[in-house]
């Protein structure tokens, strides 16, 4: 005699695959949901990539470097003429950004050293090391800022 109770579980059994079905679906719908946000997020990450790099370039490209993407900037035009040091800070963390993002472009290494020796920030001496660096490398700029921070910076 089937009983309520046996009833029931022989039609959860007969549903069984139908249930399976949807879940694999809705697992595979997850899962390009997923590869859909990851690609979104990475475009969205290279392009303010690309934008800060962008940035820094403008804002404090290098005189006499060869691989420079924009026109040079010098030294004391990175100072702005009102005195608010707020747009300079700005493009330091665009160049800081930039420099982390692409560790392999070096010019964004010594454009963000340029704009960090121009807001003369306390812990300017632990950046000595890599502007050191970089003047043994030949770089006239790294000399400068060499120059720069113990001449004009020092404390």
């Amino acid at each position: 005699m089937l009983r309520p109770v046996h009833a029931l579980v022989l039609s959860c059994l007969a549903l069984t695959p139908l249930a399976g079905a949807a879940l694999g679906a809705q697992a595979s719908s997850e899962k390009s949901d997923d590869a859909a946000k990851k690609a979104a997020d990475d475009a969205a990450k290279k392009a303010a990539l690309a934008e800060a790099i962008s940035v820094c370039d403008r804002g404090a490209s290098v005189p006499l470097d060869h691989e420079a993407k924009a026109p040079p900037v010098q030294y004391g035009a990175l100072f702005p003429q009102d005195f608010d040091l707020t747009k300079l800070k700005t493009l330091a963390d665009k160049c800081q950004a930039a420099m982390l993002g692409a560790p392999q472009e070096k010019r964004l290494t010594l454009e963000w050293l340029r704009v960090q020796v121009a807001l003369n920030q306390p812990g300017l001496a632990f950046l000595l090391p890599q502007i050191k660096l970089i003047a043994e490398g030949g770089s006239p700029e790294a000399n400068y800022l060499l120059y720069e921070v113990y001449s004009v910076h020092r404390r």
